[in-house]
């Protein structure tokens, strides 16, 4: 059967950090990853409830976070990303929400709600 070869499209990997657990530099299922300005990596440690930054080496850098409900916690957070503006935006899975901070990892604001529909973009005014 034709199936699709990827032999072709996967590069090595160029290098493995982190171990399973809840110290600083250990995860817990994470799931999402993005890169700063500077190369940092900012990784969604989703059973852990909180985000961790590590150098390109994969040395700990910082974490923020929590498990709860209040602006700053999470409730498994799924993905990160990075806006123009170097804030962190994190999906907060069963807080039905999404969260911002700023790229030190200082709450700035939430928005979002279970059954929701508030998410919108425009390129009049930028929300972040």
């Amino acid at each position: 059967m034709g199936g699709q070869r990827y032999d072709a499209i996967i590069k090595p990997v160029l290098r493995c950090f982190g171990t399973r657990g809840i110290a600083a530099g250990q995860m817990n299922y994470p799931l999402g990853i993005c890169s700063t300005a500077c190369d940092d990596l900012v990784i969604a440690d989703t059973s852990n409830h909180r985000i961790q930054i590590f150098d390109v080496n994969g040395r700990a850098k910082g974490c923020f976070g929590s498990k709860g409900s209040a602006g700053g916690q999470f409730d498994d957070v799924l993905d990160v990303c990075m806006t123009s503006r170097g804030r962190i935006v994190a999906s907060d899975c069963d807080n039905h929400r999404i969260q911002i901070f700023d790229e030190q990892g200082r709450f700035v604001r939430t928005f979002g709600s279970e059954g929701s529909r508030e998410v919108c973009v425009t390129s009049q005014r930028p929300m972040m």
